[in-house]
């Protein structure tokens, strides 16, 4: 374990709980200088973008990451953390699609029950040409 680059996130994590964005993204921009392949501090400048309101640089930090970096579950998890909460569930499901057969991880199926979800409760309702909404399917029961 390197011991400045852990230093470096405590600095950057104690910047963001106490509301200093801007601070916390100079360490962890140093963090990704320091150690290119490590997660944590894409992940940590992420979700600093997220607060800003700043989801195009979100995404386009994390997917750079995985395509050219590593598919690190933690990153694949933010990622689509990140889409649910931008209501983007078609992207969603692309990024499920490419990683739920390779990663078990709870998030990732969550996800995928979410998107599932998520569809259904968008979907417009097909109804027979005889079913009437005030009518209940119930009237019609045999029983």
């Amino acid at each position: 374990m390197n011991y400045e680059y852990e230093e470096i996130l405590k600095l950057g994590l104690k910047n963001v709980s106490e509301k200093k964005f801007k601070e916390s993204k100079k360490y962890f921009k140093k963090l990704i200088k320091l150690q290119t392949t490590r997660y944590e501090g894409y992940l940590n400048l992420s979700n600093v973008f997220f607060i800003e309101n700043k989801k195009k640089e979100a995404f386009l930090l994390l997917k750079n990451y995985l395509k050219k970096i590593n598919t690190h579950p933690e990153i694949i998890n933010a990622f689509l953390i990140h889409l649910f909460n931008s209501n983007e569930y078609g992207e969603m499901n692309k990024w499920i699609d490419l990683y739920i057969d390779r990663y078990d991880s709870y998030l990732l199926n969550l996800s995928l029950i979410s998107v599932k979800y998520k569809s259904a409760m968008t979907s417009p309702v097909i109804r027979p040409a005889n079913h009437s909404k005030n009518k209940s399917n119930l009237d019609n029961c045999p029983i």
